[in-house]
């Protein structure tokens, strides 16, 4: 279970057997609620009563999935991220959790989130011997990885998601093109760590996790009409460009758009072409695999060498 600043996601699955090297489990369940839990309150360091209901109205209906598994509550690995880590209430929500649900919550540091994050990533596809740039884009924060396929070389988590960019840099729809500029100046100051890391370990490609590079993916592929493996830096600012001038009910209507992410996608996509175009990347690949299925991954992996 991941509880993610905007989605909680529940995964059931088992191992394959024989095991292959890559994509080692089969997915037997696997749903999502949008709960946007940093809605109203990330900006300020607290979850919010609203934000509250909703996520326990989320975990009630995961309740019903583990009932349907006979998966008793205690056996969950449940890992909260963001949202749940720099609230002032974060704890304690943790704690009523146990007690509403049996649900132990594992609030993890920014470290630990990108170090799943690899984990995901190398059980869904081979990264290569040249290192690559994984990013992930939550709704609290931005984990960033370069890597190869023998490890991490660099990792670092950056609070700035894209609940708190839409929140400090989303005053107009479309978005106002002095935002777009004071955003950009924003994470030039913000990833100087990022940018220092790429300049010492010079990835060769961007590998992409969880809802915005799921969403650029399913655009791409509308408007290409056919399956893809990878975009290229010019195929992602086609649709870029789009995000930027229309609004919410026209982005709506982009083939392939998600409604879940039809908001905070704008901040998210300047983000990305931001990262993509200091590093000079000339295209990024799309894992389907993220968090949650790296505490799968590393899990098995300490199963089979102990």
């Amino acid at each position: 279970m991941d509880l993610g600043t905007n989605t909680f996601h529940l995964l059931i699955a088992k191992l394959k057997k024989p095991l292959p090297d890559y994509q080692p489990f089969e997915v037997i369940h696997k749903e999502k609620v949008a709960v946007k839990i940093g809605q109203g309150g990330i900006s300020r360091g607290i979850i919010n009563e609203q934000a509250q209901a909703r996520m326990f109205e989320a975990l009630r209906y995961f309740r019903l999935s583990l009932a349907e598994y006979n998966i008793p509550p205690g056996e969950v690995e449940a890992m909260a991220t963001s949202a749940l880590r720099s609230a002032s209430n974060g704890a304690l929500l943790a704690q009523k959790i146990k007690e509403e649900f049996g649900i132990n919550i594992q609030i993890i540091n920014g470290e630990e989130e990108a170090e799943l994050i690899y984990y995901g990533v190398k059980a869904y596809m081979p990264i290569g011997n040249t290192p690559a740039l994984i990013m992930d884009i939550g709704g609290g924060s931005v984990e960033f990885i370069i890597g190869t396929d023998q490890g991490i070389l660099w990792k670092k988590s950056f609070e700035i998601g894209a609940q708190r960019l839409f929140d400090l840099f989303m005053q107009y729809d479309p978005i106002h093109p002095r935002d777009i500029a004071r955003l950009r100046h924003y994470l030039a100051q913000e990833l100087e760590e990022l940018q220092a890391a790429c300049r010492q370990y010079a990835p060769a490609y961007l590998i992409g996790s969880s809802g915005t590079f799921d969403t650029l993916k399913d655009i791409e592929e509308a408007q290409a009409g056919m399956h893809c493996t990878e975009i290229t830096f010019s195929q992602f600012e086609k649709i870029h460009w789009q995000l930027l001038k229309k609004n919410r009910q026209e982005r709506l209507r982009i083939p392939g758009m998600s409604e879940m992410r039809v908001d905070m996608i704008v901040v998210a996509s300047i983000l990305l072409h931001y990262v993509m175009q200091q590093a000079a990347l000339p295209y990024m690949k799309v894992s389907l695999y993220a968090l949650k299925e790296g505490v799968l991954f590393k899990k098995l992996n300490h199963l089979l060498t102990t």
